[in-house]
């Protein structure tokens, strides 16, 4: 899995399940600048899809903030909030991940995020996605 989905979702687990802990604007300032920091570089189009993640977590953090606490997991509370367009940096950060290092398990991560996205699978496996990148 890509390390920079993984720090997206667990800012997206973070605001709806503790959206009080993310009231002022500055923790989503120190949340990106501790990824940033993080990592040895981060690509144009990583940078894009880290600014579109952290302001859906503030869209995130806002809607749990004025309704009642629910018992769903993370994940269904981002559906509820802001259903597939909430996923859409994630996917973005897999398929970056997918292509700077195909692997079958970035593959997995990437396709798992387009159903989120697409509501349907991707049409294709690993291998024939890796066979189409070389023609």
């Amino acid at each position: 899995m890509s390390a920079l989905v993984d720090h997206v979702d667990e800012l997206y687990r973070s605001v709806v399940t503790d959206p009080e802990a993310w009231t002022d604007s500055e923790a989503f300032s120190r949340w990106l600048e501790d990824v940033v920091a993080a990592f040895e570089t981060i690509s144009r189009e990583e940078a894009r899809a880290l600014r579109r993640a952290l302001r859906t977590a503030r869209r995130l953090q806002a809607f749990w903030a004025a309704v009642p606490a629910s018992d769903e997991s993370w994940e269904a509370k981002v559906d509820r909030a802001l259903g597939a367009a909430a996923w859409r940096p994630t996917l973005e950060l897999a398929r970056l991940a997918l292509e700077a290092d195909p692997d079958p398990e970035r593959f997995a991560e990437f396709a798992a995020r387009f159903r989120l996205v697409h509501h349907r699978p991707v049409d294709l496996d690993f291998d024939a996605w890796t066979a189409g990148r070389h023609r």
